[in-house]
């Protein structure tokens, strides 16, 4: 899996955690949204809400990829059609160079909710399309499809980090991320994390304040 950070040049690094875009983008493509459809996929990342859990941390792999890519080469995209390419003649005259990061062997758990509730989609629309998506989905890159269904269970709480504690082991240690809202749990820090794509111009343009809560197993002390 990859959780896209800021990038440099030709290195793509990745986060522990997912940000409030792949997520939008993870529910749009179970919904069946399109990429031109920018007002429904602005609205849902400005509705979503959600608290991750590094239950597993994984390793870190690194993938130095070079190809000579064409302005004629297609796209592969999760349509089944092929995609074209933008970008004037200049953007392909030399070989493509990336360092692209992931984590592999890692696990996470997402709390997540949409306010307002009331609106479209509703959270049992999106249970009912990552039960049954509309396309296959991945995490964070299209070379990294989750291995089993993404959905675990509805939850009631007061919280989202009380949401993920209904699910946690007490006697395992975790990292939780979750909004900077009234009623979730203080945390050790505030974050700013780069995590607001601008659907419309298809660019990574905004930052979320996360803050981060560490659990202790029971009977561990603070450091």
């Amino acid at each position: 899996m990859s959780f896209g950070d800021v990038a440099i040049d030709e290195i793509r690094p990745t986060r522990c955690l997912p940000g409030r875009s792949l997520l939008t983008g993870l529910l749009a493509n179970a919904l069946g949204l399109e990429h031109r459809e920018v007002v429904a996929l602005d609205r849902l990342q400005d509705r979503l809400r959600f608290a991750a859990r590094l239950d597993e941390a994984g390793i870190s792999v690194v993938d130095y990829q070079t190809a000579e890519i064409r302005k004629d080469d297609p796209l592969w995209t999760t349509h089944g059609l092929p995609a074209e390419r933008a970008g004037g003649d200049q953007s392909y005259t030399g070989p493509v160079l990336r360092y692209r990061h992931y984590r592999a062997d890692a696990a996470v758990t997402v709390a997540l909710t949409l306010v307002p509730s009331e609106e479209t989609p509703d959270l049992a629309t999106v249970e009912a399309a990552l039960r049954r998506p509309e396309r296959p989905l991945f995490i964070g890159r299209k070379s990294c499809p989750p291995s089993r269904p993404v959905f675990a269970h509805s939850v009631e709480a007061d919280s989202l980090v009380a949401a993920l504690d209904a699910l946690s082991d007490a006697d395992q240690a975790a990292l939780i991320e979750t909004e900077d809202d009234p009623g979730e749990p203080a945390g050790r820090r505030v974050v700013e994390v780069a995590d607001r794509r601008d659907w419309q111009l298809g660019l990574h343009a905004g930052q979320s304040r996360r803050r981060e809560v560490r659990r202790q197993p029971i009977g561990a002390r603070e450091p």
